[in-house]
């Protein structure tokens, strides 16, 4: 690479790894925030979890996401059958990173019921 080349990245990009950096960072000084026993979890507390570097937080995330899809499914939002839960998870994850932190203090049940249904509603069948 010529010495005055410059490496021309998004400041898209850049805000995204400075946030998947903050979050992730703060693994192993926080308490687990989901549990067996846990309720009332809010988006602040998911989000962190759901993209964390740790495996075990991360599948406590994935565990409790999936709780809520499958009561959820059919009800608030449609198409498993078509879907990835990889899929599935980028759109609960892009959702819930473009939300301010007074509405991350909501539910996270809440909030990934309202991704889920603004991405993938049911068609009406009327």
């Amino acid at each position: 690479m010529h010495q005055n080349a410059r490496l021309s990245i998004p400041i898209s990009t850049l805000l995204y790894a400075g946030l998947l950096c903050s979050c992730a960072s703060a693994d192993q000084s926080q308490p687990i925030a989901i549990t067996e026993d846990r309720v009332n979890l809010t988006g602040a507390e998911f989000l962190p979890e759901f993209i964390s570097k740790s495996p075990e937080r991360r599948i406590a995330a994935r565990l409790y996401m999936l709780g809520v899809l499958d009561s959820t499914e059919g009800k608030v939002w449609c198409s498993y059958d078509q879907l990835k839960t990889v899929t599935i998870n980028d759109f609960v994850f892009e959702y819930l990173k473009k939300q301010s932190a007074e509405k991350l203090k909501l539910r996270a049940s809440d909030l990934i019921q309202e991704a889920l249904h603004n991405s993938f509603p049911c068609k009406d069948t009327k």
